[in-house]
């Protein structure tokens, strides 16, 4: 179901590009053809302005979160995996492998790492996404008395 709901997002939005692109020669029949090829090509260049900007600010906000996917990061990173499973761990353990700057790094004890981990547990996320919610989400989960080892091999033995 998602995939079809973001495939009817692009192409809403591949549709309206397309309506965008088309609107100067409708608008400007009087035009020479060299002038309407390079108001054409101005518009999409604004409008790849655009896509490059709207890239750039979700690859910005991806990398402020500094989280991990897996609640065995750590014991993997300590067990040499960030060197030695380069691609997997870059990929889910991006806090543990530092491979991101993040505050809570020297934090001890059971916390939350995301601001709506709350609303999340509300949504019943600690039961649909376990590894992410035990990693990212403890205190909310009410996972606070379980080892970081413990937590590890439930989640495993659970997904």
């Amino acid at each position: 179901i998602s995939s079809t709901i973001s495939t009817s997002q692009s192409f809403q939005h591949i549709t309206t590009s397309l309506h965008i692109t088309k609107a100067p020669f409708q608008q400007h029949t009087s035009l020479s053809g060299m002038q309407q090829i390079r108001n054409a090509s101005i518009l999409r260049s604004k409008i790849s302005d655009q896509n490059r900007n709207s890239i750039k600010a979700t690859t910005t906000a991806m990398q402020t979160a500094c989280l991990n996917d897996d609640p065995c990061c750590n014991l993997w990173a300590k067990n040499g995996e960030c060197p030695n499973n380069v691609k997997y761990m870059r990929m889910h353990c991006r806090r543990s492998c530092n491979y991101c700057q993040s505050t809570d790094n020297r934090r001890n004890g059971c916390f939350d790492r995301h601001i709506s981990c709350f609303y999340m547990r509300l949504q019943g996320e600690c039961k649909q996404r376990t590894k992410w919610m035990a990693e990212n989400c403890q205190a909310s989960c009410d996972w606070c008395n379980i080892s970081a080892y413990d937590l590890c091999i439930r989640t495993a033995l659970i997904n």
